[in-house]
């Protein structure tokens, strides 16, 4: 689902059947979220030139990741 465009459609009725809709809806979301959260961590992490505890604390005090 990540690597690729879209799903084949037995992969998504084989999903459909397992999960159900709101399951899929769920999954895809889930996923979603997790990548994000990835990417963001990558960008803060690797980026030599980023002061790293100032964007921790710019992460908690502007509750990016918080409702």
């Amino acid at each position: 689902m990540v690597s690729e465009e879209k799903v084949s459609t037995p992969t998504f009725n084989k999903a459909i059947e397992l999960f159900g809709n709101e399951g899929v809806v769920d999954i895809v979301g889930l996923v979603g979220y997790y990548n994000f959260v990835a990417m963001t961590l990558k960008l803060l992490m690797c980026n030599d030139r980023l002061d790293q505890n100032y964007c921790c604390r710019l992460l908690l005090t502007k509750k990016i990741f918080i409702n």
